[in-house]
Parts: structure tokens; sequence; C-alpha cells
């Protein structure tokens, strides 16, 4: 089950967030988004690993269903760093397929030859 975890402190590490979640199983995997303004931030969080380099959110992928469900009664509203975090599980991601092109209904199909004159 995947499990989306908001409102981390920019101070903790993914370590830590699978060391928090490990408590209630097993955990195949911490993915974090990369942020793309992390090279702006202060020096003291530009360590090895740190959230500060995410958007302050991350996933969490834990392959029993029952654990990951016991995981998110508990850990739910709990504090992290300092930090209330939200753990919801993630939706899937929906494709977005191929985009239709949409004609604007009050434009012709084409444009008459008098309007380039």
């Amino acid at each position: 089950m995947n499990i989306f975890v908001g409102n981390l402190s920019h101070l903790v590490t993914k370590e830590e967030v699978q060391a928090v979640f490990s408590r209630y199983g097993q955990v195949e995997s911490v993915v974090v988004t990369p942020d793309q303004y992390a090279d702006v931030r202060p020096a003291r969080y530009k360590e090895r690993d740190v959230i500060a380099t995410s958007r302050a959110y991350c996933y969490v992928d834990m392959p029993n269903v029952r654990e990951a469900l016991a995981a998110l009664d508990a850990l739910n509203g709990a504090t992290l760093k300092d930090r209330r975090i939200n753990v919801v599980q993630a939706l899937p991601l929906k494709s977005k397929g191929k985009k239709e092109l949409q004609r604007r209904p009050h434009l012709p199909e084409t444009v008459p030859p008098e309007h380039f004159a």
C-alpha cells in the first residue's frame, strides 16, 4: 500500500521516516520528491537525505495492507520533529492520456482567404 506523508519538517531524514513506519511493519521504500528550489535553501538544510530538498512530503510503500492500515491509524496526526504529520493512503496516479484538441465554437474551422488580403 502506498502512503502519503505530508507536513514533514525540513529536518526529517528518509531514514527517520522509515524508522517510524517500520515500527508497524515492513517498509519497502520511502520516496521523496525533489524540490526545484532546493539549491537556494539555507546551508543548514543541505545535509544528505534531508527532506529539506523536498517539498515537505514523501511517499512510503508498505507491502502488507494490514500493517499499512495500522500505521495510518497510529501516525495520522502524530508529531515528528515538532510538526503534526498528515498520513493518508495515496491515491493512484491517473493517466492523463492523449489530450484531444478542442476547437472553440465561436471560431470558424478555416480562415477565409479574404482575411489575408
